[in-house]
């Protein structure tokens, strides 16, 4: 099954060898490491286990924390 992934952050890039959308293998949101929209609506926290279809585009976000 293939996702889409658009990597939202720059410096994220550099795993995707500078790549802005990829596409992954996964049945799961939770495969993943990081922070989820799914056809841009949130998967986290409660959704990790939603599965995705093929065909759908994932987006990722850092979760940062401050104040």
């Amino acid at each position: 099954m293939s996702v889409t992934v658009k990597i939202f952050y720059p410096h994220l890039k550099q795993y995707t060898d500078n790549q802005e959308i990829v596409k992954v293998n996964g049945s799961t949101v939770g495969e993943y490491y990081v922070y989820f929209f799914i056809n841009g609506k949130s998967a986290y926290p409660t959704d990790l286990a939603k599965p995705v279809r093929d065909g759908d585009e994932l987006t990722i976000a850092l979760l940062l924390a401050g104040g």
